[in-house]
């Protein structure tokens, strides 16, 4: 159904991880690329001077933590399409407003996690934004909204997948997958910029082994 899409593209998408590497990449290079920016990194954009094509957050806990935020970008910044899980991690709708739901840079998704069954399954990709089955990590999630955007040509930056599962300043919030920021780190091993994560933020455990690596594989 995806290769048969009447969207297919030939532009390259880059998808803008936030690991430690994206740092050494300039990113004002990658102007006449399509560029899909994630989570907290537009921390550092306006800083920068540099605003991504696309920027998104599939990650429920972070997307409720950042929600202020997001919604001033939707109606305030350059990008041209946003891309959100509209829940928090506790299934309460974050965007709600109607000025949000109606603006044409925000993309409606019918996000859904996995059964059980589905979940012991590799060869699930999603073919409509109505019915988006969950990669499990945000980066996985973004190449198949890229796919469904009309993408085929792919370039990762900084997915570097060498995560420190909890960074100087982190502790266990609730539960164990759940961190909380009790300060921000001087250096942080796990992204680009020191300040990605700040005191106070909310975030969940990256699991390297059961999440991430397998999410890429899937």
């Amino acid at each position: 159904l995806l290769n048969f899409a009447d969207n297919i593209r030939d532009e390259i998408f880059i998808l803008l991880g936030n690991g430690p590497s994206l740092a050494d990449v300039d990113l004002h290079s990658l102007s006449k690329y399509d560029t899909f920016g994630l989570n907290a990194a537009y921390r550092v954009y306006e800083r920068i001077n540099f605003w991504p094509k696309y920027f998104g957050c599939f990650d429920a806990l972070v997307c409720s933590h950042h929600a202020t935020e997001f919604k001033k970008m939707i109606l305030d910044s350059p990008i041209e399409k946003f891309f959100f899980i509209n829940f928090d991690d506790k299934g309460n709708e974050i965007f709600t407003e109607p000025e949000i739901m109606q603006a044409p840079a925000f993309q409606r998704i019918q996000f859904q996690y996995r059964n059980q069954s589905e979940k012991q399954r590799t060869d699930i990709l999603s073919t409509s934004f109505d019915r988006f089955v969950d990669m499990r990590t945000s980066g996985s999630n973004t190449i198949q909204a890229a796919l469904l955007l009309g993408y085929r040509k792919f370039i990762l930056l900084g997915v570097d997948q060498n995560y420190v599962e909890v960074v100087d300043g982190a502790v266990k919030d609730n539960k164990y997958d759940k961190l909380i920021m009790k300060k921000t780190p001087d250096r942080n091993p796990n992204y680009w910029f020191s300040d990605y994560q700040q005191k106070g933020d909310k975030f969940n455990r990256p699991n390297l082994t059961k999440s991430q690596i397998p999410a890429w594989n899937n």
